[in-house]
């Protein structure tokens, strides 16, 4: 089985695309997105549109929660923020449902999916340090977490209760 995983795709359709074709050349089984398909960029919709067609699994980011009024923007800085409320000018009621409808994390066979720290994850933490990891290596029920939210790829290992990035 190949798998795609990918998140922060803050409403750039030319980067999306580029991702959904690239992959299509990599014969990728399953679809695995990690939060936050809005913000920023200029195309929220057809964002939305294209991941609901990728029958992927999915997580809300804080982005997608918060054009849904799920979470506060207050801890967002002023791009952010601007970025949330004209998304929310510019979609479409069922745009807005779709992202409400989103889960703030899923599990599947050996890992977890989460957008921020799988500890509290409807506070939107960035997994930034061993110590962070560690809190969410101690709530962890499968193998491996998959965090989308910090736009840096990282690997955080977990051994002997010693956490390793």
């Amino acid at each position: 089985m190949r798998y795609c995983f990918f998140s922060d795709i803050h409403s750039n359709l030319e980067a999306f695309e580029a991702v959904l074709d690239s992959s299509k050349k990599s014969n990728i089984d399953e679809y695995f997105f990690i939060g936050d398909i809005v913000g920023y960029g200029a195309n929220p919709s057809e964002c939305i549109g294209l991941l609901e067609g990728c029958d992927a699994l999915m997580v809300a980011g804080n982005h997608d929660w918060a054009v849904a009024d799920k979470t506060d923007i207050g801890y967002f800085n002023q791009e952010a923020r601007n970025a949330v409320l004209w998304t929310k000018d510019v979609i479409e009621k069922k745009d807005v449902d779709f992202l409400s409808g989103l889960a703030i994390k899923k599990e599947k066979d050996i890992f977890t999916m989460v957008h921020g720290t799988l500890d509290k994850p409807e506070e939107f933490d960035y997994m930034t340090s061993e110590d962070k990891a560690l809190v969410s290596f101690g709530v962890l029920k499968t193998s491996v977490c998959f965090v989308g939210h910090s736009h840096q790829p990282g690997v955080f290992f977990e051994e002997s209760g010693a956490v390793t990035y």
